[in-house]
């Protein structure tokens, strides 16, 4: 079996609410995360100062982001 390196690694998540693609990228500035919504196909990457900031988000923010009544309006 062929070794995948850090930069081809990628992986889905998926259960009733999403599905979702997330690959290492380093074709910005720096590294960073591509996740991709395989429903959609959006796209969006985020760097390690974005990833960090979700941590610090407030659990009524989170909420209000994750809320499936809130998102499909």
């Amino acid at each position: 079996m062929k070794n995948r390196t850090d930069e081809e690694t990628e992986f889905e998540l998926l259960n009733e609410f999403g599905h979702v693609r997330l690959k290492k990228d380093l074709s910005g500035n720096g590294p960073r995360l591509m996740i991709e919504d395989l429903s959609t196909g959006y796209i969006c990457y985020m760097d390690p100062l974005e990833l960090s900031s979700l941590t610090t988000l407030a659990v009524h923010i989170q909420e209000m982001i994750v809320n499936p009544s809130i998102r499909w309006k």
